[in-house]
């Protein structure tokens, strides 16, 4: 029923889908859950201002536990995010976007980023969820997205500890059998 912890959630889809709400949902709802905990959410794809205006208009609740809540737009390196999360000792993370966290675009850089992530969980013992994008060919194709979809994918599945692929069901090519289709092309069973 929770999150694990002993390796970070990637959480991917197309830009667009609704990733960083899905991500500040999740936080809203752990904060609540957990009154005693605190949360902290890394933007990498816009200001803190911004992220804030966006998700607090979108889950008002979160107004209630910002006091908790404490977002940075202003980290630029993972090793920045895990020295903060080390020595504030904070109970959940969010890392919205790892692909602004590489310094050059290949698989040993995605590999360090996610090993240094998966570092965080296991030793401080929390969850941490990471957004990121779908590599090139799954952007451009109509198809369900799976695991090997993520960009740089292999350094998201050695790593993570549970892959969410978000997306739209009825944006879908409804011949792609990977999931069958309710009547109601909202859904998929």
């Amino acid at each position: 029923g929770n999150f694990p912890n002993d390796g970070p959630v990637v959480a991917y889809g197309k830009t667009g889908i609704g990733k960083s709400f899905w991500l500040a949902s999740k936080v809203d709802y752990f904060l609540h859950k957990h009154p005693g905990k605190t949360a902290a959410i890394y933007t990498l794809e816009m200001g803190e201002e911004h992220w804030k205006h966006r998700n607090l208009g979108m889950y008002p609740s979160l107004n209630d536990v910002k006091d908790r809540l404490h977002v940075s737009g202003v980290v630029s390196t993972i090793e920045q995010i895990v020295s903060e999360v080390m020595s504030r000792k904070f109970d959940f993370v969010g890392i919205d976007d790892i692909d602004n966290l590489v310094q050059q675009n290949s698989a040993e850089e995605y590999e360090r980023i996610y090993r240094k992530v998966k570092e965080i969980c296991r030793f401080m013992k929390i969850p941490v969820i990471v957004l990121a994008q779908p590599n090139r060919v799954a952007k451009l194709s109509g198809k369900f997205l799976g695991h090997y979809d993520i960009a740089w994918s292999g350094a998201a599945e050695n790593s993570a500890a549970l892959l969410i692929a978000l997306q739209k069901a009825n944006s879908m090519d409804m011949n792609d059998q990977m999931f069958i289709t309710e009547d109601n092309d909202m859904f998929y069973q």
